[in-house]
């Protein structure tokens, strides 16, 4: 079973743009606990795939942005962005495979074990650039 993510001030970067679609994706998340947990299958899929959807539109938009405004851990976080998408595209290929609500909480296991960490502790770091 998934717990919902509830935002927090601890997860306020007080970048607005960024913060706004940190909660749209804390928002997307909780949806795929709600999913998941009511054992719900074709929504479980749907709500994966807007998830990840808007997890890369996000990563493109923060990667663009630090670039932009010269963040000098940019590469670095770029790089945990893609360590990120290769972990969640072989997740979601087991989620593919057998399409089970246990494939499905791991997939938003991960999903809320690393936005939590990486907002958390990377984000963070780049707060006085972009401010």
């Amino acid at each position: 079973m998934l717990e919902k993510i509830e935002w927090e001030m601890a997860y306020t970067t007080g970048v607005i743009v960024i913060d706004n679609q940190h909660r749209e994706l804390f928002s997307r998340y909780n949806s795929l606990v709600d999913a998941v947990n009511a054992g719900e299958a074709v929504e479980m899929r749907t709500f994966i795939e807007s998830l990840e959807q808007y997890i890369f539109q996000h990563f493109t938009y923060e990667e663009r942005m630090m670039r932009t405004l010269g963040y000098d851990q940019h590469e670095s976080h770029v790089a945990e962005h893609q360590t990120f998408t290769e972990e969640l595209k072989q997740l979601d290929k087991v989620y593919a495979d057998a399409g089970t609500q246990t494939a499905a909480e791991k997939i938003g296991q991960f999903i809320a074990n690393w936005l939590t960490h990486h907002i958390l502790e990377v984000d963070m770091l780049y707060r006085d650039t972009l401010l």
